[in-house]
């Protein structure tokens, strides 16, 4: 019997995370081809994850019915399909060892599960979707940090440090709405760490953006990612208490960057500037 459930859990997730694959072609820009009486076209996306039809000279046109239809459609298929994976991961044990056979999940589970979620949050463009799987993301990493394994812990740590290399080389087409996937994967990562003790991953995270931008003079992409991501971390009502150490530097950061000749830097230090401005004031029920 174990057996046999063991195998119906492998074959849920592993639909799951087929049919958010299958999702992720619609709501980013993987070159979704689609064909009609005119003959084949791209499907590309816009940066709130809408579709674009691209006609044969790469100009967007519009494709009503495709927007009204199939993106609803996509929508709830990603809702539906996070609630499902969510509940799989909220009720099943995580195995305590590499070589642990007696869980539903296996170690080959939780890589597979890693690297999907990193891939949607990485390049969903739409945001209801993004916020769906970073929650279930956010829970899995949270098993992840409480699992006996030392090597299971240190996941998360790993995957943390993915989404902040990733921002050191993407470019800035990336920058649309706010880096995209990229802070909730990040903030996903640092809800999940214990209460009460020291947060290490914060910590780092930080550290790291603020070295980042300070050092990024010449990568405005690079800066505009820490800043964004910095402001959605002290937007967060969850990290408050842990980030005031940081408040005075970032603060710092932010007004220095009120006179980069770069409009994208000075609008990404503006909104920085108002989160940490909110912070300091305490005012926790501001929504962005």
């Amino acid at each position: 019997m174990h057996a046999q459930w063991k195998a119906f859990f492998k074959d849920l997730i592993a639909t799951c995370l087929n049919i958010a694959q299958v999702c992720k072609g619609m709501i980013s820009n993987n070159g979704l081809m689609t064909e009609d009486e005119g003959g084949v076209s791209e499907i590309k996306v816009d940066c709130r994850g809408h579709p674009i039809k691209m006609d044969g000279l790469g100009e967007g046109v519009e494709y009503e019915d495709y927007e009204n239809l199939i993106l609803v459609g996509v929508w709830l298929a990603v809702k539906e399909d996070g609630l499902t994976l969510f509940n799989v991961l909220k009720w099943l044990e995580f195995p305590q060892a590499r070589d642990d056979t007696t869980k539903y999940l296996s170690d080959e589970d939780i890589h597979q599960l890693m690297d999907s979620f990193l891939d949607m949050l990485f390049n969903f463009k739409h945001r209801g979707a993004i916020e769906k799987a970073a929650e279930t993301f956010s829970l899995f990493c949270q098993k992840l940090l409480q699992n006996k394994d030392e090597y299971y812990r240190s996941l998360p740590g790993k995957m943390l440090d993915a989404a902040l290399n990733n921002i050191t080389v993407e470019n800035l087409s990336t920058i649309l709405r706010r880096s995209a996937g990229i802070p909730p994967t990040i903030i996903a990562i640092l809800r999940a760490e214990p209460l009460h003790t020291e947060p290490v991953l914060l910590n780092r995270t930080l550290e790291f953006l603020l070295d980042l931008a300070k050092a990024s003079q010449e990568r405005e992409d690079s800066k505009i990612h820490a800043l964004n991501i910095m402001r959605f971390i002290f937007q967060d009502s969850f990290l408050r208490h842990d980030v005031q150490r940081f408040i005075t530097p970032a603060m710092i950061l932010a007004t220095e960057s009120f006179s980069s000749n770069s409009w994208s830097i000075r609008n990404s230090a503006l909104m920085a500037f108002t989160a940490l401005t909110k912070r300091v004031l305490n005012n926790l029920h501001v929504q962005d």
